[in-house]
Order: structure tokens, then sequence, then C-alpha cells
């Protein structure tokens, strides 16, 4: 599982947006369920992530160790556009399953972290200001099946 996030507005800026004088994106899972012995427990832990290149979106003909599918031609677009917005999250190991009816789960939380305590920390105001207009992207990928086909020739990319 691939998983790749940008913070953006509704404008032009290809760059990033997100001052840490305003917050930061943070990455993490949370799960619940019983252990081997049958004793319910919760708990999370955190993510890493690091700017995404555009050989891991997949956004070179060329892309050597693509982590996505070709984007769609409706969205390959503004994925080329805003690239450089994309964290990639470090998923070795992650799994997403289960919702909050279910004995257990895992889910993926995406979190925009208020900056507090540090002296170039916003107001509030000025925080309800910048987020106006603003947006979280997030790029997965989604392995459909042709239940009519076989192995490979039942991909749906």
């Amino acid at each position: 599982m691939n998983i790749a996030v940008a913070f953006s507005g509704y404008d032009s800026v290809k760059e990033r947006i997100l001052d840490p004088s305003i917050g930061e994106l943070s990455f993490s899972t949370y799960t619940w369920g019983n252990d081997e012995n049958g004793n319910p427990f919760n708990g999370g832990g955190v993510l890493k992530s690091h700017p995404c290149t555009r050989d891991e979106l997949n956004l070179e003909d060329n892309s050597v160790d693509p982590k996505f599918y070709k984007a769609h031609e409706s969205s390959w677009g503004n994925l080329n556009y805003f690239w450089k917005k994309f964290d990639c999250i470090d998923t070795e190991g992650l799994s997403i399953n289960g919702d909050f009816n279910t004995a257990s789960a895992q889910q993926l939380k995406v979190q925009l972290k208020k900056c507090t305590g540090r002296p170039d920390c916003k107001t509030d105001e000025e925080i309800i200001q910048f987020m106006k207009g603003k947006l979280i992207m997030i790029m997965l990928n989604q392995v459909r099946f042709d239940d009519e086909k076989f192995g490979s020739q039942a991909v749906i990319q």
C-alpha cells in the first residue's frame, strides 16, 4: 500500500505552503483489537514520511521505482502541477482494516497539528485566516479487479 498526502490551497502555488508557525501534517495509526490471549488492547504509532519524488509518483515516462500506478488522465494534470507538495508516507508493514463496528481495526490518521508553545507560532486568528480555502489531497493505490478475467489480466489500474 502506498499513500501520499499534500496540503494545498485553491490556487496556483506549486511549492509547499504550510509554514511551521501554522502547524505540521502528522501521520499515525490507531489500532484496537484482542491480543493472542484474548485481552483487549488499543494503541498506535507515528508514521514517518518524506517528500515524494516524481519517480515515486510515477510522473515520468521512464520511472524506475514508482510507488503508484499512473494517475488517471483526469487527475494527472493536478498531480503533475502540485507534485512538490506531496509527502510519501512510509507504509512498510501498514495495513488499514476494519471500522468502528469491528472487533479489531487499524486506521490511518492524517492530522494538521497546530503550532503551540513556540514564540513564532501564529495566533488563532492568523491560523483561521490562513486555513480558508485550504485542502488536504490524498493519493493512494487503488487496485480493482475485473471479475471476468484471471491473473494479471484481471488487474485494473
